[in-house]
Parts: structure tokens; sequence; C-alpha cells
């Protein structure tokens, strides 16, 4: 794990999200990540296929290198987690 003393300070224009789920696709230029906190059901119609409708609740737009280093941080900070915690199941759940 990293171990770097960093000061960080918060803008005024500051959010905090809280992320259930999350999109990731590429474009020729960078990597995008949709954070989502809310899934609705929908009802299926006769006509219609059953899709739910996710809420997003922003976009974030890495450059490729910045996209390997959170890759890279995040497979270390959970190896530091499922250290402490035990394994993290994931359910596919991914749009």
């Amino acid at each position: 794990m990293v171990n770097e003393k960093v000061k960080i300070v918060r803008m005024p224009n500051f959010s905090k999200y809280y992320v259930t789920n999350l999109l990731v696709k590429s474009t020729d230029v960078d990597i995008r990540l949709e954070i989502m906190n809310e899934k609705f059901p929908r009802k299926k119609d006769d006509e219609e296929e059953s899709v739910d409708d996710y809420i997003s609740d922003a976009l974030i737009m890495f450059t490729p290198e910045a996209a390997k280093k959170l890759k890279q941080r995040l497979e270390e900070v959970l190896a530091d987690y499922e250290g402490e915690h035990g394994e993290i199941k994931v359910t596919r759940e991914i749009p």
C-alpha cells in the first residue's frame, strides 16, 4: 500500500457520490466511468422488452494513464481490505 503524506484541499464545488453500480466504456481518447446509485425495475409490457432504469449521478472521464493508475491503486486497496475483512462477493449487476 502506498503510504504517502498528502494534503487534500476540497474546492467549493466538491461533491460526494455513493456508488452501488458503474458502467465503464472507452473512446478513442479516454476511459469513461458512469457512476450510479439507484436502479428502478421497469415493468414488462406485452410489446416491450423489460429494461431496468439506472440513475446516473455523474460521468468521470480519465486519460488512459489516469485510468491505469486508478486500476493499480484499487487493486492495492482491495487486497488490503480483503486481507482484513475477507473476500468481497460480487453480484453481476452491471448494465
